[in-house]
């Protein structure tokens, strides 16, 4: 007797979905013009190189993540795409917190290295680390993806993979935190200086002590923001690793809001208030050498206290 014979089954996507290419164009057209705008910023200040290279590399990801993303709309089978997606859009938020490390020192140059509870010195510290924690992420993701072409499908090892991605993370979040409460802390003391007395610190270049901008202090608010958006998106992304090798895409609109959409927000946040316009005045080092010895040997805003200084 004849054997019936099996019907074909179709593959079956990675997504588990077809990606929608409208909100996907949304998130491309968000990050190309913050890039852009990081260009034409970077070309008319020649300033802050430092902090505006690592956030467009962090857009340079993201663009080549969502326009991955937004092909997968037609070809929701390739798994070539997903594994594209995912390593980008994975470690492009590295780079914007890389980008908040770098301007920490000379923030507080500005606002107050008094107020800090570390020596602003030591926030550069935290650009190694969180570069370790990229390191694992990118190992995770190799490990995960190193068969998909070979396979045709997602790797063997994805699980494993996705168990170092997500250690990565940790760490990154840890950093995160950790750099949340130490700035937090400072603006509190800060904001308790600026309120009583009408300054925060010392500044040589204005003949004595004087008000924050408003500028600076929108900087400073944007800073915490970003972070927090940063921090929310990595706490999730941990949690997509460690459920699955997906990383959390199993989703598209938690994957839109808490992915796309605080990452966006905190590239936007920092390119309006790019540091070349808020710290226009400490844009040179010698400028920062001065305010850094004189923060150091001037009066310090607990003496200030004691003293009652007006």
């Amino acid at each position: 007797m004849a054997q019936a014979a099996v019907p074909h089954q179709p593959p079956e996507s990675p997504w588990g979905y077809r990606p929608n290419q409208s909100i996907n164009v949304i998130f491309l057209v968000s990050f190309f013009t913050s890039i852009v705008g990081l260009q034409v910023i970077s070309l008319y200040t020649r300033q802050w190189l430092k902090f505006s290279i690592p956030l467009s590399v962090a857009c340079l990801f993201e663009l080549v993540g969502y326009a991955a993303r937004a092909g997968s709309s037609t070809s929701p089978l390739d798994v070539r795409l997903f594994a594209v997606t995912t390593f980008f859009l994975t470690i492009a938020p590295s780079f914007i917190s890389t980008s908040i490390y770098v301007t920490a020192e000379r923030t507080f140059y500005v606002f107050g290295k008094e107020h800090s509870l570390i020596d602003p010195k030591w926030y550069a510290s935290f650009v190694c680390i969180d570069a370790i924690s990229l390191v694992l992420q990118v190992v995770g993701l190799v490990v995960a993806y190193w068969d998909i072409a070979a396979m045709n499908r997602v790797g063997l090892d994805s699980n494993n993979g996705g168990g170092v991605i997500a250690a990565g993370l940790v760490i990154q979040a840890i950093m995160l935190m950790i750099f949340l409460l130490l700035f937090s802390y400072a603006m509190a003391q800060g904001f308790v200086a600026w309120r009583e007395f009408g300054y925060t610190t010392f500044n040589p270049r204005r003949g004595g002590y004087r008000r924050l901008g408003w500028p600076c202090i929108l900087f400073l608010v944007v800073v915490v923001f970003s972070v927090c958006s940063l921090l929310a998106r990595n706490i999730y992304r941990t949690v997509g690793f460690v459920r699955s090798f997906d990383g959390g895409n199993n989703s598209e609109a938690a994957f839109a809001l808490c992915d796309g959409l605080l990452v966006s927000l905190a590239v936007l946040g920092l390119l309006v208030l790019h540091p070349s316009y808020v710290f226009s005045d400490y844009s040179k080092e010698k400028d920062a050498d001065k305010l850094s010895s004189s923060a150091s040997s001037g009066p310090s805003f607990g003496r200030i206290m004691q003293q009652g200084v007006v």
